[in-house]
């Protein structure tokens, strides 16, 4: 679902690549019925993408892709990064 690309230089996250939107809220959705969303044709809000993954996750917390999703968490939500999708 995702690739994280990271400075040579620094090391820091500097951009990201993000598929199977829809298939993963799907899974998401029979992994945790309780947690609610609606995805609509339209922008979406990149940290609700990144936090959802997070929360239906068996990572430890100290993990890599653990704090690697909650820098990105954090990146979208300064950022106010979305990304348009179009329901299928």
């Amino acid at each position: 679902m995702l690739t994280v690309y990271y400075s040579q230089e620094t090391n820091e996250i500097i951009g990201s690549h993000i598929k199977c939107v829809l298939g993963f809220c799907r899974k998401v959705f029979k992994k945790l019925p309780g947690f609610k969303i609606e995805v609509e044709d339209g922008p979406v809000k990149l940290e609700h993408i990144f936090l959802a993954k997070l929360w239906a996750s068996k990572t430890q917390p100290n993990k890599v892709a653990t704090l690697t999703y909650r820098k990105l968490i954090e990146i979208a939500e300064q950022s106010n990064a979305s990304a348009e999708l179009a329901c299928v």
